[in-house]
């Protein structure tokens, strides 16, 4: 199994002496192997958006959801949609 460093994303060794991974490139020892995968979605930017408000039928607007009423508002038209 491949653990890559947390600092620079290289392979690291399993050092069963020190019980910890060591990484030859940075040349330290970390406590805990770190998953590419984990890497991998580190790496993303965790700013997730919501989808675009659907647009109003009549002018186009975005509408906007009031979850008090549960129903969509149109600035533009002032209704509920």
């Amino acid at each position: 199994m491949y653990y890559a460093c947390p600092a620079c994303g290289r392979e690291m060794t399993w050092v069963p002496e020190h019980g910890q991974y060591y990484c030859h490139a940075c040349a330290r020892y970390f406590p805990h192997a770190h998953d590419p995968v984990d890497n991998f979605f580190a790496s993303l930017d965790r700013s997730v958006s919501a989808p675009p408000p659907p647009p109003c039928a009549t002018c186009g607007a975005p509408l906007q959801f009031v979850h008090e009423y549960q129903r969509w508002y149109c600035h533009r038209c002032q209704q509920y949609k």
